[in-house]
């Protein structure tokens, strides 16, 4: 592994032990169960990829930043609103996908870029669901469609005999 990759996973592993602190925060003082089982959604995500990602410094005997789970305090009263909560999620969401793909591009080892591109497949899957939710909640306006051009054919095919 060189110095780039290791430097990559490391980085990537702390972005992924500090969102996973926030998530953890976030999700005992959130009062929506929605936006709490999207947050654990994240964590789960969150503890997948630091599995991945530590295993690969290990196995070069390199090592991993530390949790940062025991510097949250016990609070069930929010800082936040529960939509504040969310939309930092989803940045923190976000933000992940760029690091990942910044690793990946920059990665010799096909094993590093797999778990990259890996990485970044889930938390696009998380981000969806994080759009939905918005959409959802009223926070966020629903984009509009393209034509269902099916129809539409559909349509006209049905009104050719008629005239």
């Amino acid at each position: 592994m060189n110095s780039i990759e290791s430097g990559n996973i490391f980085f990537n592993l702390q972005k992924s032990l500090m969102a996973k602190a926030c998530f953890f925060a976030f999700n005992q003082v959130c009062k929506d169960k929605e936006i709490n089982h999207f947050i654990d959604n994240c964590i789960n995500g969150k503890n997948k990829h630091i599995g991945v990602f530590s295993n690969l410094l290990l196995k070069e005997n390199l090592h991993s930043p530390r949790s940062l789970e025991p510097e949250v305090v016990k609070s069930n009263v929010s800082p936040f609103s529960d939509k504040l909560i969310l939309f930092h999620s989803g940045f923190l969401i976000a933000a992940a996908i760029s690091y990942y793909g910044s690793a990946v591009v920059t990665s010799i080892r096909a094993d590093i870029a797999f778990h990259c591109e890996k990485a970044i497949f889930d938390d696009l899957i998380l981000f969806g669901g994080f759009g939905k939710l918005l959409i959802k909640k009223k926070w966020l306006e629903q984009p509009p469609y393209a034509d269902d051009r099916k129809i539409v054919s559909q349509i006209g095919k049905e009104n050719q005999g008629s005239f």
